[in-house]
């Protein structure tokens, strides 16, 4: 009896304790979600501002669609994102014979900084955004 006691306890700690981990590393995609004003800076045509609009994946639960990634154009360019926590990864992929990777961060659930590369074939783009939440 003491045996099965222990064995549950043990269970109910193990499962306790990856709950807590996996609350410390998840941030809610409502927190992605909505429409940003994208200020970016562009080594090859260097500074702009336009709105983006970040959605939940269709079918991924951790990753999120940005359209309009790069100003390429509203329903043209949906950049696919995995997310882990606030941390953000733009895996290669190519957007409208754009190939785009990179990296970003989410602060205080209004602010998202970016770095990527934006290639058509012309060479390298290095690009920097802070993407600003307006609901």
């Amino acid at each position: 009896m003491k045996k099965i006691i222990f064995y549950s306890f043990v269970v109910t700690l193990l499962f306790s304790c990856q709950k807590d981990d996996e609350k410390d590393n998840s941030s809610p995609i409502s927190n992605f979600t909505g429409t940003w004003v994208c200020e970016e800076n562009s080594q090859q045509l260097g500074q702009s501002i336009y709105s983006v609009y970040i959605n939940p994946h269709s079918s991924i639960a951790n990753r999120i669609v940005i359209d309009n990634f790069y100003n390429i154009g509203v329903q043209l360019s949906y950049a696919q994102v995995e997310l882990n926590g606030n941390n953000l990864n733009l895996f290669l992929q190519n957007i409208n014979g754009f190939d785009v990777s990179g990296s970003g961060t989410l602060i205080n659930n209004s602010q998202i900084n970016m770095s990527y590369i934006a290639d058509d074939g012309s060479g390298p783009d290095n690009v920097t955004a802070i993407f600003t939440k307006t609901n």
